[in-house]
């Protein structure tokens, strides 16, 4: 690691109640030295991000749809049901558990961290498979409430119909270039206000 100049952090206190030390980063050798407070404190901190908070999400799934050059054939659909903030992201129908919980990490836990809840069209055994992949990811113990719902709740059936609305007014005539407008329709649906809370979820 390449800087100007010293770095000091002073960090804050700790779970035990004693004040770390400074982490330094130091020029001359590149070195990173960290104390064990300061260890402790980051021990706390990815403790603190791994916790399960209140949100409760649904996870519901666009399959076998034309592909152009990507191998992407479907569609996951993620609706926190409390912010009503929706994410549509571009998948591989062949997904598997591993692969969708990997996906999950990149693509939604930067935004909700981990849900309370999930309530996903998928198989019990599918979806309980994603939370193992995931808690090995994340290096953490976890005990998360999981709900297979075959239909889709009014929520998730909202955001899916919408989508599917959005899509048809870019898509080319052979239906195979809706990947590109994923990013932009997300925008645009979030950007939107929510006939229940009255506001954005961006709000």
């Amino acid at each position: 690691m390449k800087i100007d100049e010293d770095i000091i952090l002073i960090a804050g206190p700790t779970a035990s109640g004693k004040t770390s030390a400074s982490i330094k980063i130091a020029q001359a050798n590149d070195a990173v030295i960290f104390n064990s407070d300061s260890m402790q404190v980051y021990e706390d901190l990815r403790i603190i991000s791994a916790r399960p908070s209140d949100e409760e999400i649904s996870m519901y799934f666009i399959f076998d749809l034309p592909k152009k050059s990507t191998k992407n054939t479907g569609i996951m659909v993620v609706v926190d049901k409390l912010s009503k903030r929706t994410h549509f992201i571009a998948l591989n129908s062949k997904i598997n558990a591993k692969e969708t919980a990997d996906l999950f990490y990149k693509e939604i836990y930067k935004h909700h961290g981990i849900p309370r809840k999930i309530i996903s069209d998928r198989d019990s055994m599918f979806t309980s498979s994603v939370w193992r992949n995931l808690k090995k990811t994340l290096q953490v113990k976890l005990n998360l409430s999981t709900a297979f719902h075959p239909q889709t709740d009014g929520q998730s059936e909202r955001a899916l119909r919408v989508l599917k609305e959005m899509l048809r007014c870019y898509v080319n005539s052979m239906q195979n270039d809706w990947e590109k407008f994923l990013p932009g329709l997300e925008f645009a649906y979030n950007n939107s206000i929510n006939e229940s809370t009255k506001h954005t979820p961006f709000y």
